[in-house]
């Protein structure tokens, strides 16, 4: 390796540069933070695998989840575990490696950060497809078995992966922008070249927010008229005493469900949409701004999903029993499964 600030040879130059010798190159984070957030960021990441994991292996075991709404809850676990496995990890590297005055390039930012794009794009609309599958199981019951059959739910997962894949291959061949690295972070960004690009970027942001959003809105006024119609919620030991107390408390547990992960997101997606939109420069003049951002976003795909554990016992249930077979032990769901828990299949 030359003492410059010359490229490393072989095909490696095209994804790494040496920064020992180019003070303006080199990291601006300090030892102690870019060994902290590496760490946590594993961590989470770690947190997140085994999480989905978990969450997904429930799902696929559960047969009353083999249809319907079952087979878009296992695309959105498996993604979460992609975004888990692949986004904090290679971030973390980035920093740590530039400890090491080694700096990655534009090129390699092409190459990784559309995986990146294209599973949060996916991740976004797969919940929609999700929001979309509730409203109409609940607001429009009579048409609700086509929405339940698996060629339904099989070509709505397609078309979540082709919508993601469309909206970021623009930006790999620079037609509404690019993927660059923020300099002396070591973190891929995207930008955004002219008001197309602002558009496009912003709308596969927000285009399935508005989605559930205005599903979770319907879902909770339908549940609320229900609610007048047949009085208070009143169940047996056994669990609801008739079809239409079941679907209020269908309803009920759906629409918390989805209010909460639609919150979630608000909450950790719209200001990374604002600051990267609104103040594209302060990424480059405050990077310790972009490993924030960077830990904000995880949190969709690490703890958001925890909400399934929250709000619904058989998740829980089926997860521990799952950790218990694992290790060897051999419980039964149906003794430990509490008098008034909500069965998985009113989420089918």
């Amino acid at each position: 390796m030359s003492r410059n600030c010359s490229s490393l040879t072989n095909f490696s130059s095209h994804l790494f540069t040496s920064s020992e010798h180019c003070p303006e190159k080199q990291s601006i984070y300090s030892y102690t933070t870019s060994v902290a957030w590496s760490v946590t960021s594993i961590l989470m990441a770690l947190f997140g695998i085994a999480n989905n994991s978990i969450l997904l292996i429930v799902t696929l075991r559960v047969r009353s989840l083999k249809s319907g709404s079952g087979y878009l809850l296992a695309n959105l676990f498996l993604t979460h575990f992609l975004m888990s496995a692949i986004t904090l990890p290679t971030a973390a590297a980035g920093v740590l490696i530039n400890l090491r005055d080694i700096q990655i390039t534009d090129y390699y930012c092409n190459i990784l950060q559309p995986i990146n794009t294209i599973l949060y794009v996916n991740l976004s609309w797969t919940e929609a497809g999700l929001a979309v599958n509730r409203y109409v199981a609940i607001c429009r019951p009579r048409l609700y078995p086509a929405f339940r059959a698996k060629t339904t739910a099989y070509f709505t997962i397609l078309l979540c992966w082709v919508i993601s894949t469309g909206c970021t291959m623009p930006f790999v061949f620079g037609v509404c922008g690019s993927f660059r690295v923020i300099p002396r972070t070591n973190q891929c960004s995207v930008v955004y070249d002219g008001v197309r690009g602002q558009i496009l970027g912003q709308s596969v942001v927000y285009g399935p927010f508005c989605v559930v959003g205005c599903a979770i809105l319907l879902i909770l006024r339908k549940v609320a008229e229900l609610r007048l119609q047949i009085g208070d919620i009143h169940t047996s030991r056994n669990g609801p005493t008739n079809a239409g107390l079941r679907q209020i408390r269908r309803g009920l547990v759906l629409g918390r469900v989805l209010l909460a992960g639609f919150i979630g997101n608000l909450l950790c997606i719209v200001p990374i949409s604002l600051v990267i939109m609104i103040f594209p420069l302060a990424l480059g003049r405050l990077p310790v701004m972009v490993l924030v951002l960077r830990s904000v976003l995880a949190a969709v795909y690490v703890f958001i999903p925890l909400v399934f554990y929250a709000m619904n016992e058989d998740y829980r249930h089926s997860s521990r029993n799952l950790m218990l077979s694992m290790i060897g032990c051999h419980a039964n769901v149906a003794a430990d499964r509490p008098v008034n828990s909500i069965p998985l299949q009113l989420l089918s």
